[in-house]
This record gives C-alpha cells, structure tokens and sequence, in this order.
C-alpha cells in the first residue's frame, strides 16, 4: 500500500488533517502516513509490532507519539480522544469478530463528529484478474467486498462513506476507502 501516489491522495482527499488536529493511527507501522500530513497534527501511532514502533520513534522523532499496545486489550495505552482516527491496510488482517470487537475502543477515543478513515484491499465485481489474484494472496486473510465492509461497520457510524479506487499504484489493485463519521 507504501505507494507515495497513494499515500498523498489518501492523505489530502481522505484524510483531509488540519494543523492541531488529533490523530490516531490505529495500525500504523512505522506511520508512513505521517509524511503526509501537515505539520501540527498532534499525532500518535499504536501498533502491536515493538519492532514497527521502534522503527517509527527512529523515523519521526518529535512529530508523533508511538505506543505498542493492542487496542481494546490493552487498557493502559495513554490514549487523548482523536478527531480522526486511521486504519492503513488493518481491517484485512481482521476476522469479523475481532473487528467488532475493537470497535468500542475506537469509538470511545473519538470526539463528537470525529471521523474514521481506513483504507484496505477489496475484491469488486468486474475486477481486474491480476489486482485479484494479488490482493488473494496478500498476507491478510480476511480481504472482504465492499458491501460487506460498510456492513461490518455500519452499526458503529452515523453515516458510512466507501470508495474504491483503482491504479493507486503501479500494479493493478483495488482500495476501498472507508469513512465513518460519528
């Protein structure tokens, strides 16, 4: 998904940060993302991977915060509430419960009207062979479509907004983007 083409438009069209806004990289690796959004986001990063988030404290020192901790197991994550909340390429390692059971830990550190943006592999009808054999055989075994992602997550959003995009990247692939507003 490393994509700088992609990270930009997902970061600009999707994301859309402003200067003091609080952002929540739920999943964030070694917070890729992070190059793209503006200065002044006060930022923090969670992931399970120590590894990932030694490589981000490396990476960006002074411009975010980084936790491993496993959200909604771990009730010591230090954790202020978030106007956005991001999931890059986290949902497709995800089983439908373990989804639903994370939820509530999201939503609890989104403030009124926060959002969430995710972004992931899909498969769409009418897809490319190459993109599908692709995503099939990404490590993430719970690739979904997209009616049954805005499903998943339509019971914890007022409104659910998905796009699925294709050519993001060099080789065919297809995202769908997932903006749920709270």
């Amino acid at each position: 998904v490393g994509a700088p083409k992609l990270w930009k438009r997902f970061a600009d069209e999707f994301i859309r940060a402003s200067p003091g806004n609080r952002v929540l990289d739920v999943g964030c690796g070694t917070a890729d993302i992070l190059g793209y959004l503006p200065a002044g986001v006060d930022y923090t990063g969670i992931d399970v991977s120590e590894a990932y988030i030694q490589a981000a404290r490396k990476r960006w020192p002074g411009r975010g915060r980084f936790h491993c901790h496993r959200l909604g197991v771990d009730s010591s994550a230090p954790l202020t509430e978030a106007d956005i909340v991001v999931a890059i390429g986290l949902w497709h390692h995800l089983d439908d419960h373990e989804i639903t059971a994370l939820m509530p830990s999201v939503i609890r550190v989104m403030k009124p009207g926060a959002r969430l943006v995710s972004i992931d592999p899909c498969y769409v009808a009418g897809q490319s062979p190459v993109a599908r054999f692709l995503i099939s055989h990404d490590r993430g075994r719970n690739i979904r479509g997209e009616h049954e992602l805005v499903s998943l997550f339509q019971p914890f959003f007022i409104e659910i907004k998905s796009s699925v995009l294709n050519g993001l990247i060099r080789i065919p692939y297809t995202n769908i983007i997932l903006e749920g507003i709270r």
